[in-house]
């Protein structure tokens, strides 16, 4: 990339690991920083929240393997022209007052810094929002005036240690207008050249815009580096599959704010998807084009001949904070029929749902001829979908036969169950469907006869 072309992007372009989940393995961090170097990123954020030596148990000193083992990712996302930043959250067991929990901090970081890493991130995120301790109320006061204060001296410690060092902190507050009383005192006490994490309005935001960047830097004095979360799926959204592409992001984002990460999935090969959608939309903000850059992704991660003929699942794997609508193959067959219906075309509506059903069933068989590192973690995303596949086939037979009472039993129980499944597929278009091809056939799920 030219100089040129940096001036018109994010300066850091980065992912991050800090879900809630599994950590990826050595290996698979190695791959991802590859990959990720390949598509024009430039910083990894070592922030994996079940890793107990990042968060449980902050304070205690790596063991020697895990030190070296430490030390080679460092090396080989050095190697990869791949900054490496090193984040610790001791937020949950800190006491801000007690100069020993400083001095565990300090030296744990000493830890890494010797491993050749001049990157750190300090999270003080997912904590509670007022001081457990009574020594520290009485110190600080308020949350913000602690971690204020903890970041300053840290800062200048680190800053001891070599004047290449690079500081980020995600604060207790970390997403909302940048107005709020926290933040916005938070942000003016520390030094200014310390990055903020910021996810925006929400903790998962629809959208990142630029009017809330410049909001931001000027009620914080500091530009928000974006921690987004997208595609992580932790916590709540574990029943969903976030592999559709960005969205929503101003294209001229880059000019307010201090760099740009993405959150991860514990789901590492689903994860290269919107990965790489993201990683164009760094490279180019202003002439990203999400659909071109999803099916790019697709081409490269499950190959072209395979991202045709699955398209039906994998179009229905994008519902997230960014997308909520269904699948648009099947909302337009669905609606295609329906209309059909409703305009007396009852042979033409059963032809469209037909064609569909047919499509249906050959994405059925060729998923179960897939051979591919992404079907293990779409197990459960796969058995939904050959339900919905069996249950479109069961109501284009309700909706031939609609006084086959049986059929229509059958459709109903069997949609039930699809619906008791909390694993997310093809939400409420599929529902609203099936239930007007019941309401023909007259089925009355509380008549004895049903």
């Amino acid at each position: 990339m030219s100089l040129a072309d940096c001036a018109s992007t994010f300066a850091r372009r980065g992912f991050l690991e800090g879900f809630y989940g599994k950590p990826w393995t050595t290996a698979q961090r190695r791959e991802m920083i590859a990959l990720m170097a390949a598509h024009g990123m430039n910083t990894y954020f070592y922030a994996p929240k079940d890793d107990p030596f990042h968060r449980e148990c902050w304070d205690t000193l790596y063991y020697d393997a895990k030190l070296a083992d430490l030390g080679d990712l460092v090396r080989y996302t050095q190697n990869c022209a791949v900054d490496f930043v090193y984040c610790i959250a001791p937020g949950l067991t800190m006491r801000f007052s007690v100069e020993e929990c400083y001095a565990n901090l300090l030296q744990k970081l000493a830890q890494v810094f010797q491993l050749g890493v001049r990157h750190f991130g300090l999270l003080l995120d997912d904590i509670p929002p007022e001081l457990q301790d009574e020594n520290d109320i009485l110190q600080f006061g308020d949350t913000a005036n602690a971690h204020a204060a903890l970041v300053s001296k840290l800062h200048t410690d680190l800053l001891r240690w070599s004047t290449d060092i690079y500081f980020i902190v995600c604060p207790m507050q970390y997403h909302g207008r940048g107005h709020e009383d926290y933040i916005a005192r938070f942000g003016s006490a520390i030094p200014p050249q310390v990055d903020i994490f910021w996810t925006g309005r929400n903790i998962c935001a629809e959208t990142l815009e630029s009017e809330d960047a410049i909001s931001f830097a000027k009620h914080t004095k500091h530009q928000p580096f974006y921690w987004d979360n997208y595609p992580v799926n932790d916590a709540e959204m574990f029943q969903e599959m976030h592999l559709g592409p960005i969205t929503g992001r101003d294209q001229d984002l880059y000019a307010y704010s201090a760099g740009y990460a993405c959150n991860g999935m514990e789901y590492f090969e689903c994860c290269k998807i919107p990965f790489i959608t993201i990683a164009a939309y760094l490279r180019d903000p202003k002439n990203y084009v999400p659909a071109v850059a999803w099916d790019r992704a697709m081409e490269e991660i499950i190959g072209g001949e395979f991202h045709k003929k699955l398209i039906l699942f994998t179009e229905q794997l994008t519902t997230s904070c960014l997308k909520q609508q269904n699948g648009p193959r099947m909302v337009e067959a669905t609606e295609s029929a329906m209309t059909a219906h409703y305009f007396g075309e009852t042979e033409k509506a059963l032809a469209i749902m037909r064609s569909f059903c047919a499509d249906l069933q050959e994405t059925k068989s060729y998923l179960a001829k897939w051979k591919h590192p992404l079907v293990s973690e779409l197990q459960k995303w796969i058995k939904k979908f050959n339900q919905y596949c069996d249950i479109f086939s069961l109501a284009v037979d309700c909706y031939a036969n609609p006084a086959e009472k049986l059929i229509a039993g059958k459709l109903a129980k069997n949609m039930q169950a699809y619906n008791d499944s909390a694993t997310v597929l093809t939400e409420f278009a599929f529902r609203a469907f099936v239930e007007k091809i019941l309401e023909r056939s007259g089925f009355d799920e509380n008549s004895s006869d049903s």
